[in-house]
C-alpha cells in the first residue's frame, strides 16, 4: 500500500535538505510533479519539529534540524500515518 502523505512528506524534506534551500510550495510542486494541495496537507504536520517556515515575499520552508537527525519513523508520526512493519504489530495478533 502506498502511503501518499508519507511519500510527499519525504519529498518535501529531501528537497528542503538541499544546500541553501528555502523551499516554496511552487518549487516543491515543480520539483516533484505533485499537487500543491498535497504539499499543503503535509507541511503543517512537519512544522511541529521537522521544518521551519518563513513568511513573506522571500518565504518558504527549510529543515528545522540537521538532516542526519531526522528519522523516517518521526516523519510518519508527524504526518499522522501509521503502518505495521510486521504482522505482529497488528491488533489482530496474527504472529
Amino acid at each position: 500500500r502506498t502511503m501518499v502523505l508519507s511519500d510527499h512528506a519525504l519529498r518535501v524534506l529531501t528537497f528542503a535538505a538541499g544546500p541553501d534551500r528555502l523551499a516554496t510550495n511552487q518549487k516543491l510542486v515543480d520539483a516533484h510533479n505533485v499537487f500543491e494541495s498535497h504539499v499543503m496537507k503535509v507541511v503543517p504536520g512537519l512544522t511541529a519539529g521537522l521544518v521551519e517556515t518563513a513568511h513573506g515575499g522571500g518565504g518558504g520552508l527549510r529543515l528545522g534540524r540537521e538532516a542526519s537527525r531526522i528519522r523516517v519513523a518521526a516523519v510518519l508520526r508527524f504526518v499522522g500515518e501509521e503502518f505495521d512493519l510486521v504482522a505482529c504489530f497488528r491488533d489482530d495478533d496474527t504472529c
